[in-house]
């Protein structure tokens, strides 16, 4: 996983996830169901590790809002923009 900045973990309810799982089809699966129960960063990146088993994704969640709330925009998360009120990542 990648170094963490601290504005990804600044208030309550902010999460860095790391997801693994054997295929795109899994991660992108898990990311769409988290997706749908919280505000995240949407469709992650997979990453290969050489040597290691599966595929990985980072996603950014707001567990304080639902995965409906309109109130920003993937770019927004993944830029650290600000929204609602706070620096989001």
């Amino acid at each position: 996983m990648e170094q963490i900045d601290p504005t990804h973990v600044s208030e309550h309810g902010l999460l860095v996830l790391d997801i693994t799982g054997r295929d795109e089809a899994t991660v992108y699966a898990a990311a769409d169901d988290l997706g749908r129960r919280w505000a995240t960063s949407g469709t992650p990146s997979i990453r290969r590790v050489p040597g290691e088993p599966g595929v990985t994704a980072p996603l950014y969640a707001d567990l304080r809002r639902s995965g409906d709330d309109p109130g920003c925009s993937i770019a927004q998360l993944r830029l650290g923009a600000p929204c609602g009120g706070w620096v989001r990542a």
